[in-house]
């Protein structure tokens, strides 16, 4: 368990899984992927309630997104209307623009997986990093939808 839990962000989401009742995964990239899921509401889920209206399995599809796209265009933070209409433009052909708009706002509120700066309208993953749970495989999936 220290070598899963080698910095205090990873302590603190081995708690909070811990005290969703989930079992700590024996690496630090499967904890941050346990982290999204229990971020985006997987777990709730268990517990029979519903924050939103999006289900676990698209908003970390979206949250995947945009962090590629912060990636491709070498940026740690964009603003909130353009993040959304590249993701909608791009991703026109899979999902629908609203329901992509809805996702990337419930991944600032209720799911505190990207963070919005209310002065700028910049939205950010914080300190939370969002790349380490997506294998490199998924980057070239990624590429052939999102085109920046």
């Amino acid at each position: 368990m220290l070598e899963t839990v080698s910095n205090p962000l990873l302590a603190t989401i081995a708690c909070a899984l811990t005290k969703e009742g989930v079992e700590v995964p024996s690496t630090g990239s499967e904890l941050y992927v346990k982290r999204i899921e229990l971020f985006t509401g997987l777990y709730d889920q268990h517990r029979n309630i519903k924050r939103t209206q999006s289900p676990p399995e698209f908003l970390t599809e979206i949250a995947k997104q945009t962090a590629f796209l912060f990636h491709e265009k070498e940026v740690r933070s964009m603003d909130m209307a353009e993040a959304c209409s590249t993701l909608s433009t791009s991703l026109s052909t899979k999902f629908k623009p609203e329901k992509v708009e809805r996702a990337l706002k419930e991944l600032i509120s209720p799911c505190n997986v990207i963070l919005r700066d209310e002065r700028s309208n910049k939205i950010s993953f914080g300190h939370l990093c969002m790349f380490r749970p997506i294998p490199i495989t998924h980057f070239g999936s990624i590429r052939s939808l999102i085109s920046v």
